[in-house]
């Protein structure tokens, strides 16, 4: 891994830490900027548009998850435990799972300035993979049942976020 290489995954960890606070939707090249102490040109060297940071900041966060939760896991009741302080912001992100809080945001699709296409193409591929993975690693392959453990963490991490836990 070259110099320039190493220093962009270094932005985009500062990137997904400060979209798991504030919303991937939070995140425009001045707050980028800003949230990677760097200038905005220096940061535009890395990411020519706003919507190519945002799908990096989410395969930086699938690539974060998947590491974390999944590649380490060794049982069924591991992978579920991990997957909820993932959800939480127990486990590598502070503010909890950025792909899973810009999945259910209805800005998504209804705010005209979020870059639509090729964020909501990465969401929906992102958390397929994640529910494949659940699938796989806690479900005995039953997807349905992954997606009730998916709803699971969603309520949990709500539950979370508003201090009811």
């Amino acid at each position: 891994m070259n110099k320039s290489d190493h220093t962009k995954l270094q932005i985009l960890a500062r990137l997904a830490e400060y979209a798991s606070v504030e919303g991937l939707s939070a995140l425009t090249y001045g707050t980028a900027a800003e949230a990677a102490h760097l200038s905005r040109g220096a940061l535009q060297r890395y990411f020519s548009t706003r919507e190519q940071m945002l799908v990096a900041v989410l395969d930086h966060t699938m690539t974060m998850l998947h590491t974390t939760v999944f590649l380490i896991s060794r049982t069924p009741e591991e992978t579920r435990a991990k997957w909820f302080r993932w959800l939480d912001g127990r486990g590598a992100l502070s503010g909890g799972c950025v792909l899973v809080a810009t999945a259910s945001q209805q800005s998504v699709s209804d705010d005209p300035d979020t870059p639509n296409d090729a964020v909501a193409v990465t969401i929906k591929a992102h958390i397929a993979t994640v529910l494949h993975a659940l699938a796989e690693w806690c479900c005995a392959g039953d997807l349905d049942a992954a997606w009730r453990l998916y709803g699971e963490g969603l309520a949990h991490r709500q539950r979370i976020r508003l201090g009811l836990a």
